[in-house]
This record gives structure tokens, sequence and C-alpha cells, in this order.
């Protein structure tokens, strides 16, 4: 039969179905099966089954462009778990096998004329191939070395990525070998080591770049807990040297008034005082402008912290984003910087009355 007689055969047996059972009552034939379909005696048609992977059909569909062929199969339909003793049985599953891992991994598959199977990729380099399904004659190797890949590429992690790399690896090594009638892709034995090897190199670079970004992000994350300690001390320092100004002020006024000739009982002076009342509403608007300056610090520190956080997007999963990205730990560093502030204003605010009330009964 051409392959799209073989395929309309099996298509309606598993309507419907997750596995079929054919009960064999030649004994001449051993009992055979794959994970779909089971070639046994009636005695063991009652063993249990394996179930088809319906999610790893929908994956293929998302990266491989197929026409004319029921898109229902997968490889492990047809991949038999222990060979028969029967050769063209087993050369019919072993070419279903190379076929559907080919389909499932190649970028475009189509079917013409029935039995023409016209496949290619897009690699490192393009392929194009035309296998002709009768004519095909493949080896248990050759089928079981193609549906390693495929298996490897549908199990686990990054689909986008196993697959694309399978490509790269798969169009080098059939552009190394020779073309025949019997098998027009060719493939050479290593294929498998080949991708396993290339994939493991391509894991080690991404964990150092992995490792790389996030180092970058906690050196910014411990770069902007610095500064939010160095607000802190900003204004720290700011009411420091508001004391000097005080201090020498102050100073100044009582040493004048200690050398002057026409020294006064009462050193506040009414001219003085109001040099003093100026100061201290200077100080006073000082202090309010160190606080917005401060909050308006802060209110550029979240949007930092919102910005670099959309910048790792593309390189970072959501989830483990929001884990570096902690929110928490970014309102626990606004806090302690408020509550500093808040503690250093009150003084800051208190030595102004205290020093009000002073000059106004001296």
């Amino acid at each position: 039969m051409t392959l799209n007689g073989l395929l309309y055969e099996f298509t309606p047996l598993l309507t419907n179905k997750e596995y079929f059972v054919f009960e064999m009552h030649e004994s001449n034939i051993a009992p055979f099966n794959s994970s779909t379909f089971y070639f046994v005696s009636p005695e063991e048609v009652n063993k249990n089954h394996h179930f088809r992977n319906f999610k790893k059909i929908k994956e293929i569909t998302e990266v491989t462009n197929v026409i004319n062929i029921n898109q229902d199969f997968i490889a492990e339909d047809f991949y038999i778990i222990e060979e028969t003793n029967d050769n063209e049985i087993n050369m019919l599953f072993n070419k279903l096998t190379y076929l559907f891992s080919l389909v499932s991994i190649f970028d475009n598959s189509r079917l013409i004329e029935g039995d023409q199977l016209e496949l290619s990729l897009n690699g490192y380099k393009s392929i194009n191939r035309l296998i002709n399904f009768n004519k095909l004659i493949i080896t248990r190797y050759e089928a079981e070395e193609i549906f390693k890949v495929y298996k490897w590429i549908y199990n686990q992690g990054n689909l986008t990525d196993k697959i694309g790399l399978a490509r790269n690896i798969i169009s080098l090594h059939v552009a190394r070998t020779e073309s025949n009638k019997d098998n027009p892709l060719k493939i050479e034995n290593n294929l498998f080591v080949s991708i396993q090897s290339n994939y493991d190199i391509y894991l080690k670079k991404n964990i150092e770049q992995y490792i790389s970004v996030k180092n970058q992000v906690s050196e910014y994350l411990i770069d902007l807990s610095i500064r939010s300690s160095e607000l802190v001390r900003t204004f720290s320092n700011a009411i420091k040297n508001n004391n000097f100004i005080f201090l020498s002020f102050f100073i100044t006024v009582i040493v004048f008034n200690s050398l002057s000739a026409n020294k006064s009982e009462n050193i506040f002076t009414e001219d003085i005082s109001n040099i003093s009342m100026g100061i201290l509403f200077i100080s006073f608007l000082f202090m309010i402008m160190n606080i917005i300056l401060i909050k308006i610090e802060i209110n550029r520190h979240q949007k930092q912290f919102n910005k670099i956080k959309s910048l790792y997007d593309d390189i970072l999963q959501p989830a483990e984003l929001d884990e570096i990205f902690r929110k928490e730990n970014l309102d626990e560093d606004i806090n302690y910087v408020l509550r500093k502030i808040e503690l250093f204003s009150v003084f800051w605010f208190l030595e102004i009355i205290i020093l009000a009330v002073i000059i106004s009964i001296s």
C-alpha cells in the first residue's frame, strides 16, 4: 500500500480510542506492539497498555508545518517496542517510525501523490529531500536514532530551544552524507550523541549567562539599598551643617557681645533676635526642602526599580523576576528611609522651636 493508503486504514482505528488491539491467530508470527497498536493473541489482549500523549500531538503542530498528513499520529504509534520475527512487518513499522519522527522535527512536510514525502528543514544549512515511501529502506538502528532525537526534543525542557538546536545539527549531519536511492535522507550514526553534546554546551553557556544576569541584578539591587542609606546620610549631614551654622552664629554673637565696649546684659538685642529668627526660619525652609528632595529621590528610586525589572522581561521568567525583584524588599528600604527622615525631621523641628523660645525670652 502507499503511505497515504496505510494512514487512511489506520486513522479510523484510533477514533475516540487511545490504543487499538489486533488479535493474532497465526502462530508463525511472534506477537509485537507499539505503545498504540497491539498485535497479540486473544489471551494477551487485557495486558496493561500505554496511553497516547495528546499533549505531544498539540506541541508538534505548534512547531511544524504539515500538509496532507494526518497529524493525529505520532512516531510512538509505530515504534515497535520489541521487533517481531517477520522482517516485512519490522521494515514497515521502522519506516513509519522514521518518517513520523522526521515529520515532527523538520520545519515543513508534505505528502504528494500518495507515496512521496517532501521534507524541508532550515538549520545551519537548508535541507530539502523527496522520499519515496515504498522504495525507502530503513534499518532498526536508523529508525531508533532519529526516534531518540524526536523523543528527546518533546520530552522535557524548552521545546523551541531543543528543536532549533536539533535542526541545526541535523542540517550539518545530513549535508555530510550522500543521498542514495534507498534513503535520500541518510543520517550519520552519531547524530543523537552530537545533539546531546551540543545541547550540554548550549546549557553551559546559558547557565553562565544566567549567572551573569543574576549577578548584575544583585549588584543593582545592592546599589539601590546602598543609595537608600545614602539618602538618610544626606539628611543627617544637612542637620549637621544646619547645627554648625547655628553654633557658629550664636558663638559669634556671644563672643562679639563679650568683647564689645558696649557689652549688653541682654545678648539677644532686638536686631540680633530678628536676625536669629530669620536664620531659624531659613533653617525650617531648608528642612522642608530636604524632605521634598528626598521624597523625589524615593519616587525616582521606585521608578528605576520598575524600569530595570521591565528590562529583564525577555531574559527571565515572570515568576523569577518577581522573586528577584521582590517588592517587599523595595518597600523595606523605602520605609527605612522614611522612618529615619521622620525621626531626624522631628529632631530638627524641635531644635528650631527650642532655639526660637530661648531667643524670645532672652
